[in-house]
């Protein structure tokens, strides 16, 4: 059953026609990165990405007013290489450049369009049925030509500005949140807010119907674009009921696993998700037997549920094996939730080792994947490859 506070924020970015298939993920568009050169500076445009993406930007716009064909279609291809796969790339404007940048292998999945540009028809004829068209729109009129386009000619909407901005010095009228609330909901398609939005605004936006937001200097002018796209996605998973995945093993007598896990999520006014690691047969007096699904089939869980419901926090557990880890770790780089809490088991407090010098070494990996670590004690000493610590202060030091 999905709990009342879900429906303050759409699951899904859209819902596809029959027969059309889906460009968009459900949190593809959460926190959508405009890129500026002059606010990234010396650091670069691909830097700013880099970190942006890796602290969670799942979309970002190459947007560069005063560059030529032929320097866009260069940082395409640096951006596409930069990017690897983890958030979708557009370009605005620049259909040839999306052109001859795929041309050259880059991985470009689309185009933002302007009111002034070219048509999305010619767009979605030139680029194909997979590509993503974005356009821009902030009157009634923009939306009545919306709704006469075929089904599937444009994705998603950037709707604003929400306030002014320096970044478009030529913007309209500012929409505040309720004039951009009173667009989505008249909206055929899911609308992204942009213009002068801060991390204060970002909850209220959801609220609002925003299926995401877009921002500029918020992230190319912040000291970090890392930490800043971190905080940014914190804030718009404030808006409503937190959906928490645990990535865990199976405990039948409900002490611990996802049994448990499930259990602490709901008692502290979450939405309980899980994705089974390990099937185990035990009681409160001992483990029988252990059962463990292929990684394959792992991968095929998460995927499920992070292509229908936005994930705003995963807890990992049990992770037995290194294909296993290899495989969380892969969809951790691809989705990257806005918390990730990782319980490193990997020692017994017995002092037994649960996993192998290879499996471990695989763990370690997923380790700057994670805002928090909650290893055991004899964990933390391996961690810090140290003897286990006997004191408290002994266990901060390690830490």
């Amino acid at each position: 059953m999905t709990p009342t506070g879900l429906a303050t924020a759409p699951r899904t970015t859209s819902a596809a026609p029959a027969g059309q298939r889906r460009r968009l993920a459900a949190d593809d568009l959460a926190l959508y990165l405009v890129t500026d050169p002059a606010l990234s500076g010396a650091r670069g445009i691909a830097a700013v990405v880099d970190a942006a993406v890796s602290g969670g930007v799942r979309f970002v716009q190459l947007r560069d007013k005063d560059a030529d064909d032929a320097a866009i279609v260069e940082q395409l291809v640096a951006l596409s290489a930069v990017i690897a796969g983890r958030a979708r790339l557009v370009v605005d404007d620049r259909l040839d450049a999306v052109v001859e940048a795929r041309r050259r292998g880059a991985r470009v999945d689309g185009i933002h369009l302007g009111q002034s540009d070219a048509s999305p028809l010619v767009a979605r004829a030139v680029l194909g049925p997979d590509a993503i068209v974005g356009l821009t729109a902030h009157t009634p009129a923009h939306l009545d030509a919306v709704r006469a386009l075929p089904s599937g000619t444009v994705d998603y909407l950037g709707v604003g500005v929400i306030h002014p901005t320096s970044t478009k010095p030529d913007h309209p009228a500012p929409l505040a949140v309720a004039g951009f609330a009173a667009f989505a909901a008249a909206s055929p398609l899911p609308c992204v807010a942009i213009g002068g939005i801060e991390r204060t605004d970002v909850a209220a936006l959801r609220a609002a119907g925003a299926a995401g937001v877009a921002v500029v200097s918020a992230l190319c002018a912040a000291p970090d674009p890392r930490i800043a796209a971190r905080k940014l996605l914190r804030a718009w998973g404030a808006g409503g009921v937190p959906r928490v995945l645990s990535i865990a093993g199976s405990d039948p007598s409900g002490g611990a696993g996802i049994q448990a896990d499930l259990k602490a999520i709901a008692a502290n006014g979450g939405y309980g998700m899980a994705a089974i690691t390990a099937l185990t047969a035990q009681n409160t007096r001992g483990v029988r037997g252990v059962h463990l699904p292929p990684a394959a089939f792992l991968r095929a869980q998460l995927d499920a549920i992070s292509e229908d419901v936005r994930i705003d926090a995963v807890k990992i557990g049990m992770l037995a094996g290194s294909a296993v880890i290899e495989e969380v770790g892969s969809w951790l780089r691809e989705h990257r939730p806005p918390t990730v809490v990782l319980d490193p088991v990997m020692i017994a407090t017995s002092g037994d080792r649960l996993l192998d010098a290879e499996a471990e070494h695989a763990l370690r990996a997923l380790l700057p994947l994670a805002d928090l670590l909650t290893p055991n004690l004899p964990e933390l000493a391996v961690l810090a490859r140290e003897s286990a610590a006997t004191s408290w202060g002994g266990a901060l030091a390690q830490a």
